[in-house]
Formats: structure tokens, C-alpha cells, sequence
């Protein structure tokens, strides 16, 4: 009986050992990425990017006014200006969710008319105007040199300076006069007496030939 047993146990210790399950691997890091912070004109749609968020399998968003999308990179308009906050929660093939937000910054159009202002000095590019109201005259000076290429020969006692579209405007205090000059050519386009006592104190050319003068 012993002999016929050897056999069978020789040929149990022979066969290895099933080995032991192997257990799933540990689930990728779920991370989300909501993106840069925007800034985008009141009007136009802006898209959010989410697609650098990683182990998502889906993507929902809060703009921060109400509204609400999914996926990773939806387009959306806001109705008025402000700062808002849109939040990412991304969420893996098992239900985790991963949050991140960016900041959205909506504002109105910019104007597209420069700042006009009025003063005894202006500027355009390489040129400077200065009004000299001791000697009835204007003196064009060269930016980068500092030195004076020309002078104005305008109405009496000049007191400030406007600058729009080419057109220099020169308010003359004494003589109740608002001249209106060429800046590249220096020639006088127009000269505009207002009522005696007016004591023009500043004029602004500005666009469509409109003019704004302070007395």
C-alpha cells in the first residue's frame, strides 16, 4: 500500500502551488484643471479648458451667474460685467470628484476714442506743443532732442492746448479766441471768436469736428 502511495505524493510535490490573485492596480490620480484665469470683453463667449484635468471621466461646470455646462471645454456668454468664479468638478470611473475653479473677469468694451485733455503742454508721438502765454506763441518742440524746431504765432495770451486727430486747439484767454491749428503742417485752420468776456480757458477738438471749450 506504502509502494503504491509514493507515486501519487511525488507527483503532488511536483505541481506547484496556484498562485494567489493579483489585486487591481491602485486607480489613477484624479486631478482637475479648470484652467487659466480669463479676461473677456462683456459680449463675446468665452471657452473654458478644461481638458488638462487628469483620471476624469466626466466634467461639469458652475459659471458663477446661475449657469451650467458639461464637458471639458464648453462656451459660454456672460450678461454683465464682474468678476466670476467658474468651478470644475471632474469626477473618475468610480464616482471620486476632484473640484478647481477660475477666475472670469468680463468688462465692458474699451472706448475707441483716445483721452482727450487740455493743458499747457501736449503730446503726439515725436512732437510737443507748449503754449507761451507771455509772447502770444507756441513753441513746437522735437521729443527726443529737447530743442525747438518752430513756433505758433497765435492769438494773445494762449493758455492751454488740445490735441485730437492732427487738430490742435489753442484757447486764448485775452483775446476771447479759440483758434484751431494744423499740428503737422502748421497752418491755422479756423479762428472762432466768442462773446468779450469770455476768457477761454481750455478747448478740445474731438471727433466730427466737435469742440469742447471752458471758459
Amino acid at each position: 500500500m506504502i509502494a503504491r502511495l509514493l507515486p501519487l505524493l511525488l507527483l503532488l510535490t511536483a505541481c506547484p502551488a496556484a498562485a494567489p490573485p493579483v489585486a487591481d492596480p491602485t486607480p489613477s490620480a484624479l486631478v482637475a484643471d479648470a484652467g487659466a484665469d480669463r479676461v473677456v470683453v462683456l459680449g463675446e463667449p468665452v471657452v473654458l479648458d478644461g481638458s488638462g484635468s487628469t483620471g476624469a471621466a466626466s466634467w461639469a461646470w458652475d459659471f458663477g451667474d446661475g449657469a451650467t455646462a458639461a464637458g471639458p471645454t464648453p462656451e459660454h456668454l456672460y450678461a454683465a460685467p464682474g468678476h466670476r468664479v467658474a468651478v470644475l468638478t471632474v469626477r473618475d470611473a468610480v464616482g471620486r470628484a476632484a473640484t478647481d475653479a477660475a477666475v472670469i473677469t468680463v468688462h465692458e468694451p474699451l472706448a475707441d476714442q483716445p483721452i482727450r485733455n487740455s493743458s499747457p503742454l501736449v503730446g503726439d508721438g515725436d512732437t510737443l506743443w507748449v503754449a507761451l502765454p507771455d509772447f502770444d506763441r507756441v513753441a513746437v518742440v522735437d521729443r527726443a532732442s529737447g530743442s525747438v524746431t518752430g513756433h505758433l504765432v497765435v492769438c494773445g495770451s494762449p493758455r492751454s492746448l488740445g490735441l485730437h486727430g492732427g487738430v490742435l486747439a489753442v484757447a486764448c484767454s485775452d483775446d476771447d479766441r479759440v483758434e484751431l491749428w494744423d499740428a503737422a503742417d502748421g497752418v491755422l485752420l479756423e479762428a472762432i471768436d466768442l462773446p468779450s468776456g469770455s476768457a477761454p480757458w481750455a478747448a478740445l477738438p474731438g471727433p466730427g469736428g466737435a469742440l469742447d471749450v471752458a471758459l
